[in-house]
């Protein structure tokens, strides 16, 4: 009995030590694949804002500015469709926004907020740096199928204002004010001119490598009328007719070419 006992004794610390070596190596592992995923996955602080500019300075409503005719001009509204929303670097792309309604017409009612524009997206990503903002203007053609009764009121396809029946669109681009279409410097004449249907659509892609993780994205109302020649407003100072396509398909090519961009 007594050898038994000692035997049983002699057991038992080499029983625990064993025990305690497998969990210091069960840590051990556990750690080092913390500290591997961790190193792996880099988060920044990205930020994206959207601001109007016109010739290059920040777009105030209702102040008068210069068409590239010469015609005075005054602007009330701008807003537009995006869908598929996404920020890429490295071999990364996260997606952001599937659709989403954005109006810029309150972030530039007067100097201080014209100059801040709207931000957009703040928030920290898992990327190893910012290179590429892509989304499309407008709505994808399996989106722009539906009508605003298939959503809720607060949902960006919800908005009964913002859809084109007689195109069976929603209205992609709104840029509305007046202009002075009759010499007499008075911007008396509406403008009104609503981008919708599928071929309006433009796939917007922004390489800004190296540009740092906060860019401004600046829509240049001038270039948007200006691009190789002038948009004869005078002509179509209001889209509301499928006969008109191609004038939206112009301003749609424009407003794709005319994103500027800096960093923030």
């Amino acid at each position: 009995m007594l050898n038994i006992r000692i035997l049983q004794q002699s057991k038992s610390p080499i029983v625990l030590l064993s025990q305690r070596m497998r969990n210091l190596l069960y840590s051990l592992i556990f750690t080092l694949i913390g500290t591997v995923s961790t190193g792996c996955t880099k988060k920044i602080d990205a930020e994206v804002a959207f601001q109007l500019t016109y010739d290059g300075e920040p777009l105030i409503m209702l102040q008068e500015y210069e068409y590239p005719d010469g015609k005075k001009v005054i602007f009330s509204r701008f807003s537009f469709y995006l869908s598929d929303f996404q920020l890429a670097g490295g071999d990364k792309s996260v997606a952001l926004q599937n659709v989403d309604f954005v109006n810029l017409t309150s972030n530039h009612e007067n100097q201080s907020v014209a100059e801040r524009g709207l931000v957009y997206f703040s928030d920290k990503i898992e990327l190893p740096a910012l290179d590429e903002i892509s989304f499309n203007l407008g709505l994808s053609q399996d989106q722009n199928t539906a009508v605003p009764a298939d959503f809720a009121t607060d949902h960006p396809q919800g908005k009964p204002g913002e859809y084109w029946l007689a195109w069976d669109s929603y209205i992609f681009v709104k840029i509305e004010g007046r202009i002075d279409l009759d010499g007499d410097d008075d911007p008396e004449a509406g403008i009104a001119l609503h981008l919708g249907s599928n071929n309006v659509m433009r796939e917007i892609r922004i390489p800004v490598n190296g540009m740092g993780n906060k860019i401004t994205l600046e829509f240049d109302l001038k270039n948007v009328f200006e691009n190789g020649s002038i948009y004869d407003i005078a002509e179509n100072p209001q889209l509301h007719s499928l006969s008109q396509l191609p004038a939206a398909e112009e301003l749609a090519d424009n407003i794709s070419q005319a994103i500027k961009i800096k960093s923030r």
